[in-house]
């Protein structure tokens, strides 16, 4: 069952009887608690309560577990968007190497302006909203649960990394639509820094049948 709920003046959906964590647009948020999680990114909250099904199914009708390939594209190995944004991704990934430990990183005063500034950029170049997670590890993803018949087709992502050591790592999220909804997937870290540019994250966590 859905209800709705208001949060700083926007209405998203919460689905009963599940823990959830939302990101409003252009915020940052930290958690030390990731576990088994359903994660969806919406340019507008209404938005999610027109997949509400989608949600559903691949919150109880994902089966088949299996391991991430971590592997994803590399920001900088792209020319057009190193054309755009080459200097200002060259000084975030100065800044976050500066400060060679994710616990150093996620309290400096500088951090928030500094992720903000890069996605600000890269919305006014590709007009895409935007969320970056930094993790304290680079083997981030465990496992995932098959989706239920090919549901997620239509909600898909692009995954594009910052910035990855042993001791940090970031990535850039983004929908390729309007709406982007990951598999049920569990993680090799519990930490995590959430920062979201013109992006509504939710996380609705559950568990593998």
């Amino acid at each position: 069952m859905l209800y709705k709920i208001l949060a700083n003046k926007n209405d998203y959906v919460v689905f009963e009887g599940y823990k959830y964590d939302v990101v409003m647009p252009n915020s940052m948020a930290m958690t030390d608690n990731l576990g088994v999680h359903v994660v969806i990114w919406a340019t507008a909250s209404q938005l999610i309560e027109s997949c509400k099904d989608t949600i559903l199914a691949v919150l109880t009708n994902s089966e088949t577990i299996l391991a991430v390939d971590n592997a994803c594209e590399q920001f900088s190995k792209n020319s057009q968007r190193m054309a755009i944004l080459g200097g200002s991704f060259n000084r975030l990934v100065d800044f976050i190497n500066s400060q060679i430990t994710y616990d150093k990183l996620v309290i400096h005063t500088d951090l928030n302006s500094k992720l903000n500034l890069f996605q600000q950029e890269f919305y006014d170049a590709f007009k895409k909203g935007s969320i970056i997670h930094i993790y304290d590890c680079n083997h981030v993803n465990d496992q995932y649960a098959k989706p239920p018949n090919n549901i997620l087709e239509k909600f898909g992502y692009k995954k594009l990394e910052l910035y990855s050591t042993s001791n940090i790592s970031a990535y850039l999220f983004y929908p390729i639509h309007d709406i982007a909804i990951t598999p049920l997937h569990s993680h090799h870290t519990t930490r995590s820094l959430t920062s979201s540019f013109a992006c509504y994250e939710i996380e609705i966590s559950s568990k593998f049948r």
